[in-house]
Parts: C-alpha cells; sequence; structure tokens
C-alpha cells in the first residue's frame, strides 16, 4: 500500500515560518558581507541574487541584479522561472524576498527622522507573482504598502505573503488589507489566530 505525506495547514505554515526566520538570518550574514552597502536608507539595498533576476531604472536601462546594488524608487524587479532576489528596505530592518515570475516595482521608499523616530513610507506594486516578506513593528506615522491587481495590503509589523492576483497571507502580525471592487472600497484586517 502506497502512503503519501500531506502536511497539515498548521504544519504548512510552520515550515514557512521557519524558511522565513531562515531567510531573514541569511539576509543578515549576506547584508554585512556586501562589498558596497548602500549608504541612503532611502534605497532597497540587493542582499540576496539566485538565478534570473533583472532591474530597470526609471530611465528605462535594465540591468542583472547583483549582491549589494542599491535601487532608488522607480526600480522595477523582474525575476526569471528560477530566480529571486531578497531586499532589505527602509531602515535595513525590513526584508523582501521577491520570489520566482515575479515583477516588483519600488514605487516610494523614504526613511527621515521626526522626533526622534523613524518613519518610513513604503509604496511598492507587484504587478506578477509573489514575494515574501518580514517587516517589523512601525510607528505609527510610518506607511508600508503593496498594491496589487486587486487592492492595496498595509503592513504594520508582520510576516506576511503576497501574491499579485490579491491573495494575502499572513502569518505574524498584521495586515489590512483595501480591496477595491466596481468603485466600491472594502478592507479587511487579516492577522494570525
Amino acid at each position: 500500500m502506497k502512503t503519501s505525506f500531506r502536511p497539515t495547514p498548521l504544519l504548512s505554515r510552520l515550515i514557512l515560518a521557519l524558511a522565513l526566520s531562515a531567510i531573514s538570518f541569511l539576509s543578515a550574514s549576506q547584508a554585512r558581507a556586501a562589498a558596497k552597502p548602500a549608504a541612503n536608507a532611502n534605497t532597497a539595498l540587493v542582499i540576496s541574487v539566485r538565478g534570473s533576476a533583472t532591474h530597470t531604472d526609471v530611465a528605462g536601462t535594465e540591468s542583472r541584479l547583483k549582491r549589494g546594488m542599491a535601487l532608488p524608487q522607480g526600480a522595477t524587479i523582474t525575476t526569471g522561472p528560477t530566480g529571486f532576489v531578497v531586499l532589505r528596505i527602509a531602515d535595513r530592518q525590513n526584508v523582501l524576498r521577491v520570489r520566482s515570475n515575479s515583477v516588483l516595482t519600488i514605487e516610494t521608499l523614504s526613511v527621515r527622522e521626526v522626533a526622534g523616530e523613524s518613519v518610513i513610507n513604503t509604496k511598492m506594486k507587484l504587478t506578477k507573482g509573489s514575494l515574501l516578506g518580514n517587516v517589523k513593528k512601525l510607528s505609527a506615522a510610518s506607511n508600508f504598502e503593496v498594491q496589487t491587481a486587486k487592492g492595496v495590503a498595509g503592513i504594520r509589523g508582520t510576516v506576511f505573503e503576497v501574491l499579485a492576483v490579491g491573495i494575502v497571507r499572513c502569518f505574524r502580525g498584521q495586515v489590512t488589507m483595501v480591496i477595491l471592487v466596481a468603485a466600491v472600497q472594502s478592507e479587511i484586517t487579516i492577522g494570525e489566530g
């Protein structure tokens, strides 16, 4: 008799959470080892690249992504069928993994100090594929959003996954998804537990 192993939803979430933890740990190690760390907190720092991955700048020039590159606002990241990119963004505490067959545009990326507090404004547009993220708890004045075809996911301090088709999964913390359907706006809060 042949049996097959099918993980339970809880086991699947645990495996994904462990994978995100490993990504975060490896990302920190690779960021320290990067030859040219970004001098500007208003850029996304490429800390790992595997397979086919390119970026297009605001002028339309396309080039291969390399570890240590600093990507400014307006950059579009494209990954191939076996590619992925790990980015450290904003104040270097937040990590995104742009998965294979994905297209992500960094629309807004800024960090500024206000009354001794880091205020982060990050807006990304995911037009194809998916991304995993680990965003540390943000200040009340901060903003971290990922736009998809179906709406905008607002991240507050979360381990999450966003798919370009509008699916959002929250593994820890909370995500608010604003969904736009036929000019009607609905808001859904997704959280663990």
